[in-house]
């Protein structure tokens, strides 16, 4: 038996629940996923998860109830952000934001966040993970609002969310137990998305300084496909581009939110070997 690898395919973008969607698809122990993450004193939520499809191809999507919208995602008032509003995948819109707080509710900065993720039972290696994602997001989000990173911040809801979907894809990573990750390249999306001082074209800032010199993919889909917090996970996984010959053990696919007419909107991970 060959050294064992992850390979993604982004070929519709990917966001948090996209990712976690795509973990849960290959197959764990859902009930224990959601104990381990009920450590974390982030406010009441639970998980749930369905079979969708996704342009015709069956996918998990899992959904994050919070507590503080009356136990449901559409719960009431629904979730007023700052920052960036209207986004493919994730359902809170769990994006960061720099500048004034008022009118919107409680915020999170990042050091309340790590403070969260440090506080729980999950084991020392997800933690680290988790929040070398959460700094690569946070340092992106304050290279794109030229502040610093103290500055940046998440609506109490959509940290929620991204804490969620964050943690909980460190820790099914990690009980892969693989030893490299490669990826094909990353579909972005195209056209614009709305934000809080109007609109910006498609990766938005903080997507394309995560990004990097990550190679990319054309799609005809005029929407934003690669979320900021998506992008953060990607980078924190440290793929290669090059991927080798191997053969598949299993896949999963993660849904995203919507429908879309043109692709299959869907994150796929494949476990494989290496050849001895």
């Amino acid at each position: 038996m060959g050294a064992r690898i992850l390979i993604i395919d982004p070929a519709s973008g990917a966001a948090g629940d996209m990712f976690l969607g795509a973990f849960a698809d290959l197959g764990v122990d859902f009930d224990a996923l959601g104990r381990a993450l009920a450590t974390l004193p982030a406010g009441g939520f639970q998980l749930r998860k369905e079979r969708v499809l996704r342009g015709g191809v069956s996918a998990t999507k899992v959904h994050v109830h919070l507590d503080v919208l009356g136990g449901g995602e559409e719960g009431p008032g629904g979730a007023v952000l700052h920052g960036v509003g209207a986004h493919q995948h994730e359902g809170h819109a769990p994006h960061w934001h720099a500048g004034p707080q008022g009118g919107h509710g409680e915020v999170r900065h990042l050091a309340e966040i790590l403070k969260i993720i440090h506080a729980s039972a999950l084991p020392s290696e997800v933690k680290s993970l988790a929040i070398h994602a959460f700094r690569l997001l946070g340092e992106a989000e304050a290279r794109a609002h030229n502040c610093s990173i103290d500055a940046v911040h998440f609506h109490e809801v959509g940290a929620t969310d991204a804490i969620v979907d964050i943690c909980g894809t460190a820790l099914l990573f990690l009980e892969l137990g693989v030893t490299r990750v490669f990826s094909l390249p990353v579909a972005t999306g195209s056209g614009v998305v709305a934000c809080a001082h109007g609109t910006v074209p498609v990766p938005a800032p903080a997507t394309q300084h995560l990004l990097g010199d990550f190679p990319l993919r054309q799609t005809l889909v005029a929407r934003e496909l690669l979320t900021p917090t998506g992008a953060a996970l990607l980078r924190a996984l440290n793929p290669s581009f090059v991927v080798p010959r191997h053969r598949v053990v299993a896949e999963g696919y993660g849904a995203g939110s919507l429908d879309l007419p043109l692709q299959a909107n869907v994150l796929k991970l494949t476990v494989a070997e290496l050849p001895d």
